[in-house]
């Protein structure tokens, strides 16, 4: 039976989605007209989105002491965290920057260049950029934008940098973005997404997730018990 209307809400934080794997969404969706709705937000508000069941799923990239605490906070919320794949640390600039230039690149290189990133949440000061714990906030040049397209525009041809990860580094390539690890971050981040545990997800849901976790994940399924 032709479907002929659909919809799907997610959340995302910390993330730029494939191009591709929303095309492959696309490409999938058996109905004629269907409401793709992206919410670019904080790690806050994607848990609380898909709790007031505003977004159906919720996507976040998270170290290991924001998992830990979010886990918690979600456990409570009657939700579920599933981790998909990790990622080393990185960080993300334009072609053009100085720091191309680097062979290797140190935390401390990073304090005489303009942190670019999106608003502050509670989880944001559960952020440390080495093991001397300096804080994201710490940095003495900050530039705050709340549009993940818009960041892109920013680090173009400026002293800008973003906090990131791998998943996101072909996507961003074809920007001109660079991406490179910092030799004295060693712990990893990892992709999750969050549901209703409760609540099973719709067709677009299911598709969506499969699609996603097929893109992302190099190392089998998703595990709600895998850890850090």
């Amino acid at each position: 039976m032709e479907i002929l209307q659909s919809k799907l809400s997610i959340s995302i934080s910390n993330i730029f989605l494939s191009d591709q794997l929303l095309c492959r969404f696309y490409d999938k969706v058996p109905s004629t007209h269907t409401t793709l709705d992206i919410s670019d937000t904080t790690t806050s508000e994607v848990i609380l989105n898909v709790e007031k069941m505003r977004s159906e799923l919720g996507i976040m990239v998270l170290n290991k002491e924001q998992f830990l605490v979010a886990k918690n906070n979600i456990n409570l919320k009657e939700l579920e965290i599933f981790q998909v794949e990790k990622s080393p640390f990185s960080i993300h600039f334009h072609q053009d920057h100085p720091l191309a230039k680097k062979e290797k690149i140190y935390s401390q290189d990073l304090f005489g260049y303009t942190y670019l990133h999106f608003p502050y949440d509670f989880y944001s000061y559960i952020n440390f950029f080495n093991k001397d714990q300096i804080q994201c906030s710490d940095f003495p040049k900050t530039l705050t934008c709340n549009h993940h397209h818009s960041i892109i525009s920013l680090m173009k041809g400026r002293d800008t940098f973003v906090k990131g990860h791998l998943f996101q580094a072909d996507e961003l390539k074809s920007a001109g973005i660079l991406t490179r690890t910092i030799e004295d971050i060693t712990d990893p981040v990892a992709m999750v997404y969050v549901k209703r545990k409760r609540e099973e997800l719709s067709p677009n849901g299911k598709l969506f997730l499969e699609l996603f976790a097929n893109y992302y994940a190099s190392q089998g399924p998703p595990s709600a018990s895998e850890e850090f």
